[in-house]
């Protein structure tokens, strides 16, 4: 009976274990996610400066391994948005957002 008793308490404890590295690693990922996101619109805010495009062009690819489908395409428009409309005389339409 005692032998019973001590293996379910370590199978407990595995499978609780189990879980609360994977509840970490969800929650780390969220974190990572979080900071890339603002880091990367904080670089789009700053592409005029020295650097800006190489930060820039480094975070959209960092985005790429991190980022949900949804988030890259949002992004890849955004871009195209912004390509089309960055000449002094480009009618900005900002319904397309």
């Amino acid at each position: 009976m005692t032998l019973f008793v001590a293996l379910i308490a370590v199978v407990g404890a595995t499978i609780t274990y189990r879980v609360q590295k994977r509840l970490d690693r969800e929650a780390d990922l969220v974190s990572k996610k979080r900071e890339l996101y603002l880091n990367f619109m904080r670089s789009f805010m700053q592409l005029n400066s020295d650097g800006g495009l190489e930060t820039y062009n480094s975070l959209r690819m960092e985005l790429s391994l991190l980022a949900s489908d949804q988030v890259l395409k949002s992004v890849n428009e955004f871009a195209e948005y912004a390509a089309d409309t960055s000449s002094p005389s480009a009618q900005r339409d900002m319904k397309k957002f």
